[in-house]
């Protein structure tokens, strides 16, 4: 993710941020490189909540109404499999889409989960700049990379690569994510405490 915090950088999009944490973390960085000689950070931090959903996270709307004062826009209802029907999302071209642990739910479901990454994958490449990348956080074994460890067999694996080769994408690079540089993000997904792995 260092990559979005290089000066010149274009938009970055994350989706699928339950209470904004992550985009707090990542928008407090992106300003903190910030200089006169830059044109300001912009990041779009969206989730799926809306109405009644919005009161999952204890700290969803603290965090949004934060990312909105420093001057972030905060978007609900986005399905990040659908990123082209938001009229807010949908007109513009991102240099970084990033989507943390990503879940269908349900208990190993990998079927949908595959499902859930290959329409991402599609629909992020819509709204991705022509130098863009896109960048998906999953737990350690779930992708099916040979940087996965543990390595699980390919049929018991979210089959990250094949699914991103649907929309024309390629792997270019796995690495861990580091939480400790984002150490007010609180993983919000089906797993509360999962091993990283970017």
């Amino acid at each position: 993710m260092d990559q979005c915090l290089t000066k010149g950088y274009g938009p970055v999009l994350v989706v699928g941020d339950g209470d904004f944490s992550f985009s707090l973390c990542l928008f407090h960085r992106l300003l903190s490189r910030h200089t006169k000689d830059t044109a300001p950070p912009q990041l779009i931090a969206t989730c799926l909540q809306t109405g009644s959903g919005l009161n999952v996270y204890a700290n969803l709307k603290e965090n949004a109404s934060q990312l909105q004062k420093l001057g972030a826009e905060v978007v609900f209802g986005v399905d990040a499999t659908c990123l082209t029907s938001n009229e807010i999302i949908g007109s513009r071209k991102f240099s970084k889409v990033i989507f943390n642990f990503p879940h269908a739910g349900g208990k190993n479901n990998m079927k949908k989960n595959r499902t859930l990454l290959k329409d991402f994958f599609i629909s992020a490449a819509e709204v991705l700049a022509a130098e863009g990348n896109i960048s998906i956080t999953l737990c350690q074994g779930q992708g099916g990379t040979e940087a996965d460890e543990p390595m699980r067999e390919w049929h018991n694996s979210w089959q990250v690569v094949a699914m991103a080769a649907y929309a024309n994408l390629v792997l270019y690079e796995t690495k861990p994510f580091r939480p400790e540089e984002y150490s007010a993000y609180k993983c919000t997904g089906f797993r509360y405490a999962c091993p990283y792995n970017d």
